[in-house]
């Protein structure tokens, strides 16, 4: 019998053995596979997160835009009424757990408006404070603002910024969009009735995408709190905290000067009669006012004599805005202790040309407190045209600077110069430490420079100009100006408001005003009231909206009177039938405009059909440059301001001991003192005071994101 050979009974053991390592190599392969395909999987969710976060956070620097510049005709992604959602919004303003804001309930009463910092209410304009209106005070389910992008309605707002988010049709960016932007009110303490912050922005991205048959969505969330820049609000041309002495032939225009000490009004122009020194604190010059002296028989109404030249030899106002208080005593010559020593004196020969009543003393002006430590951190954020300048040593007797500490030296001078090229050109925040770089505020060890200067003689620019714009905050004890005639810029500026009674007007025909909620609503309220369609309510907050429309051309040729002539007769304003409104000043600019040498040509107040001046703004947004009107008008019309050397807000820690010609347009803000002995004039700008600072065109920021939180 033949045996099998072992070599026989191994045949087909390779095989075998060649299936299992195909097995084991198959299972490799296979777990490699879906390795890979996991780890794909998960770089495309990781990227998708990515992207979803960086659409989220464009979301919220497109939101902060509004914020920084909220004007449509130079920031065209301002959303308009039409696309917010504003019916959701309620808010608990008096910290006591109910919700006096209700928009659900009371409707558009409770909306958000925006504020009036440009005259008329803009959303997510300035002040971010105050009227209810104006704040955001709503929740995140309840929000003050909503935009949320809707699929069943094509080419609403966010549909247009979506297209913009991926104009090149990248594929891997496929469906990724801008879902929502909430906007409400930012974190509060209702124990210590505080706000942190202005606003709180919330905006939500969301990719969605097909993946083996089922969506997958990725949605990201980022939320942001805004804090104010805390720019100094002026409520004058000057402000000081120390003695202000304007001798020689310096002039604080179209705002006046306030000081916490004494002061030297040597120079007051021609201006209008005041009861007050607040800046609405005018003389009654309503057309139904009663006479100032009675035995005169109805000629001696203050509107009587501002009109007819022939009645107190008026030739009007060099500048009806004018203002001087002090809380010290006035070192002028005056008559008698009172805090207003000038009452208007209708007895005097020339009547209002030898009016005084724009001068008063032991006033409550407080200067305002421009906070060293925060102006420096502030100073030093990465946001756009934030400068600040630490001590370098000295140059001779100037004092050098290097921006953030690092790079080149230029004195103060130099670096503000928006005309050195060297230096920087555009607007910003300019902060000057101290030589120490410590706080000198409240006794602090900081120490301040000894003095510096702008002077003809140190100008190195190239066109031998010197020119700056912004807020310049300096930290030495004493500002010195000299020469700088002729070494300025030509620019357009507009004068302030024409001034009105803030009284209210009478909406329901009763012959009372106050009457009734809505009349008493326009009552101080800072606004112009008037009703253009006699629906029985104020056409005030609207006035942007209809200026120009038909309606108010028929109201402005209803309200042109002769020469000399009371408006309606001497009728109450209050009271009309027709177009009732608050009383106000007209005022007809003369046909050659201009300041020239620093002196402005005399304006006049009349009611006849005269030629229109241009403001150089464009009013209700038409793409038409407007023109003053017979009405009252938010602007007076445009002049031109020869040789400006400084447009903005300039605040020192010291004072100004100054001569030479300096033009600034703005506000100035010395802390020890002012003195100056030469031709130096400030034009106060109305906007700033209203809060509409730093003008949109400048390219730094009102806002600035104090805290992120992602994925909430």
């Amino acid at each position: 019998m033949t045996r099998p050979s072992r070599k026989t009974d191994e045949r087909g053991s390779a095989l075998l053995l060649a299936l299992m390592v195909l097995v084991i190599l198959s299972a490799g392969g296979l777990l490699f596979i879906m390795q890979a395909e996991t780890e794909v999987s998960h770089a495309v969710r990781d990227r998708d997160r990515r992207q979803v976060l960086q659409v989220a956070m464009s979301g919220v620097d497109l939101a902060v835009g509004w914020f920084n510049n909220p004007d449509a005709s130079t920031n065209p992604t301002v959303p308009t009424a039409a696309d917010l959602i504003r019916d959701l919004r309620r808010g608990d303003p008096d910290f006591d757990g109910s919700f006096l804001i209700d928009a659900p309930s009371n409707g558009v009463a409770d909306y958000y408006y925006g504020g009036r910092a440009s005259g008329f209410r803009r959303l997510f304009d300035k002040p971010y404070r105050g009227e209810n209106r104006n704040t955001f005070w709503g929740t995140e389910d309840e929000p003050d603002v909503l935009l949320q992008d809707d699929p069943t309605v094509p080419g609403e707002y966010l549909d247009q910024v979506n297209d913009l988010l991926n104009p090149g049709g990248d594929p891997s960016l496929g469906r990724v969009r801008i879902e929502e932007i909430r906007i409400y009110g930012p974190p509060v303490d209702d124990a210590l009735e505080a706000r942190y912050g202005i606003a709180t922005v919330q905006v939500t991205a969301v990719k969605e995408q097909f993946v083996d048959h089922r969506m997958v969505t990725t949605r990201r969330t980022v939320r942001v709190i805004l804090q104010e820049l805390p720019f100094p609000i002026p409520v004058g041309t000057l402000e000081s905290e120390g003695f202000v002495d304007e001798s020689g032939n310096f002039g604080a225009h179209w705002g006046g000067t306030r000081t916490e000490g004494e002061l030297d009004p040597s120079k007051v122009p021609i201006a209008f009669p005041r009861i007050s020194s607040s800046n609405d604190g005018w003389e009654d010059f309503s057309p139904d006012a009663p006479d100032l002296d009675l035995t005169t028989a109805g000629t001696q109404n203050l509107l009587t004599q501002m009109i007819d030249t022939a009645k107190g030899g008026w030739g009007g106002a060099e500048d009806p805005w004018s203002l001087f208080e002090a809380n010290g005593q006035l070192i002028f010559p005056i008559p008698n202790s009172q805090p207003h020593p000038f009452p208007y004196d209708y007895h005097a020969v020339k009547g209002l040309d030898d009016d005084q009543s724009m001068i008063f003393q032991y006033q409550d002006y407080s200067f305002p407190e421009v906070d060293y430590d925060a102006w420096k951190a502030i100073a030093q954020m990465p946001l756009p045209n934030m400068r600040y300048f630490s001590f370098a040593g000295w140059d001779s007797s100037d004092a050098l600077y290097q921006e953030d500490g690092v790079g080149p030296t230029y004195t103060f001078q130099q670096w503000i110069n928006l005309n050195l090229e060297a230096t920087g050109t555009e607007p910003a925040v300019f902060f000057f430490d101290t030589m120490n770089g410590q706080n000198p505020q409240n006794g602090g060890p900081g120490i301040l420079v000894p003095d510096e200067r702008i002077s003809s003689g140190d100008i190195i620019s190239a066109n031998g100009e010197f020119f700056t714009a912004g807020f310049i905050y300096l930290n030495a004890d004493v500002l010195k100006t000299s020469g700088l005639s002729s070494k300025g810029s030509d620019i357009m500026i507009n004068p302030p408001s024409e001034p009105f009674l803030d009284e209210g007007i009478d909406l329901d025909g009763s012959g009372v005003v106050g009457d009734t909620a809505e009349e008493v609503v326009t009552i101080g309220n800072g606004v112009w009231d008037f009703d253009l369609d006699g629906d029985g309510v104020s056409d005030g907050e609207r006035y942007v909206e209809v200026f120009g429309s038909a309606a108010w051309l028929d109201f402005e040729s209803k309200h042109q009177f002769a020469d000399g002539d009371l408006p309606h007769g001497g009728a109450d304003p209050r009271l009309l039938a027709t177009y009732p409104h608050e009383p106000f000043l007209n005022i007809a600019w003369p046909d050659d405009q201009g300041i020239v040498d620093g002196e402005l040509y005399r304006v006049d107040f009349d009611w006849e059909l005269s030629d229109a001046r241009p403001l150089g703004r464009d009013m209700n947004q038409d793409g038409t440059n407007d023109n003053t009107s017979s009405l009252w008008d938010l602007h007076g019309g445009e002049v031109l301001l020869e040789r400006c050397n400084l447009q903005g807000v300039f605040y020192t820690e010291g004072g100004y001991d100054g001569s030479g010609n300096m033009v600034v347009h703005g506000s100035m803000f010395f802390r020890s003192g002012f003195e100056a002995t030469g031709s130096p004039s400030i034009w106060f700008n109305p906007d700033i005071m209203r809060g509409n600072f730093p003008f949109p065109e400048w390219n730094f920021p009102r806002v600035y994101v104090s805290q992120m939180d992602t994925d909430l």
